[in-house]
């Protein structure tokens, strides 16, 4: 753990205690912290970033041709990316299924063109963490759609497009519900469409990738594939499925036949209104998915309370762990306990 980081964590907030590092990414540190109160513990996470990542950064910049004023003004203009990003958070502070900002920090240097920025939020465990854990039945995944549904209705009344939707934006409370994270590539706009390719390929809508205009209907189609991948026993459309082994050509293959408009198949798993709902989500035109949030959360309500009806779910106890097709089969990975996007906020793509 990096003590420099971390005895910055406690001059900020001195009532904070740094417990340790749950997260690292290519721009910052996620630590997990404890407060004292009233005989009890309470823990949050903080996500620290610093701009730049350090001298090499500057020298090589400076090497590329780059005066000292050219050095500042880049940097200062990343540092007004990740303020508006936390202005968007403060925003959605409220909304349910929103990861919750509960303060931050931004402080120059004296000397230096660099900054150092302190978010506490609050602490979740991260979905990959949670499937790992206990897998995910039909229910999960429903719930999860429904959630990031909510959330993503709030997205809508202030006019952002997260842009990001993927598992390792997802969280999970001790509740068991679901909430979106890290708005690091998020875009808030008053039009009615946008041009950016920010975002991640593997759930990225066509229209993104090609780089032409898009509107909010790029969220649920992400929201869908991941949705997809659940019901599909932790495959992406086109990747052959298990037991059949995942080449690195697969993912190539599969991405381009996804980007060309090829028809997805339906899922391994989930009852037939449930793999309709996510295959209308992830439909290659725009047009012919859900119009909004709001759309797609009443589908999958509707599947919902049909699957409660019937009591058609499909549940997994621990004796049966090796039947359950939402576990991740990764064999030994390194848990990171209750931790946030190890990748959040990569340079230069603060927003």
């Amino acid at each position: 753990m990096d003590t420099q980081i971390a005895r910055s964590i406690e001059q900020i907030w001195p009532f904070l205690k740094v417990e340790e590092k749950i997260g690292q990414g290519s721009s910052g540190e996620v630590f997990r912290v404890r407060r004292e109160g009233m005989g009890r513990s309470y823990y949050s996470a903080v996500k620290v970033i610093c701009i730049p990542h350090g001298d090499a950064e500057i020298q090589e910049m400076r090497n590329d041709g780059m005066d000292e004023q050219s050095i500042h003004n880049y940097f200062q203009g990343l540092v007004q990316q990740l303020t508006a990003e936390i202005d968007l958070m403060e925003s959605l502070k409220s909304a349910p299924n929103i990861v919750c900002i509960q303060d931050f920090s931004v402080q120059k240097h004296r000397d230096k063109p660099a900054w150092i920025a302190h978010i506490r939020m609050e602490l979740l465990q991260s979905m990959n963490d949670y499937r790992e854990q206990r897998g995910m039945s039909e229910e999960d995944v429903l719930r999860l759609g429904i959630d990031l549904c909510t959330a993503l209705e709030y997205c809508e009344k202030i006019n952002v497009i997260h842009r990001d939707i993927k598992p390792a934006n997802i969280f999970v409370t001790e509740f068991g519900d679901f909430k979106l994270g890290d708005f690091s590539v998020s875009r808030k706009t008053r039009m009615t469409s946008v041009r950016s390719t920010k975002g991640t390929y593997a759930y990225m809508a066509p229209e993104v990738a090609r780089g032409e205009n898009y509107d909010k209907t790029v969220d649920l189609y992400s929201l869908g594939l991941v949705m997809y991948r659940l019901l599909n026993e932790n495959r992406l459309p086109f990747i052959p499925d298990p037991p059949a082994p995942i080449r690195y050509e697969d993912n190539q293959i599969a991405l381009s036949r996804r980007m060309s408009g090829e028809t997805l198949k339906p899922p391994l798993h989930g009852g037939p209104d449930l793999k309709k709902a996510v295959l209308k989500a992830c439909s290659f035109m725009p047009r012919d998915r859900f119009h909004n949030a709001e759309e797609m959360k009443a589908a999958l309500q509707m599947c919902k309370e049909k699957a409660d009806s019937t009591g058609e779910k499909l549940h997994f106890s621990d004796d049966r762990e090796p039947e359950n097709p939402y576990r991740l089969g990764t064999g030994n990975v390194e848990k990171q306990k209750m931790a946030f996007d190890s990748t959040l906020m990569p340079a230069g793509d603060l927003l």
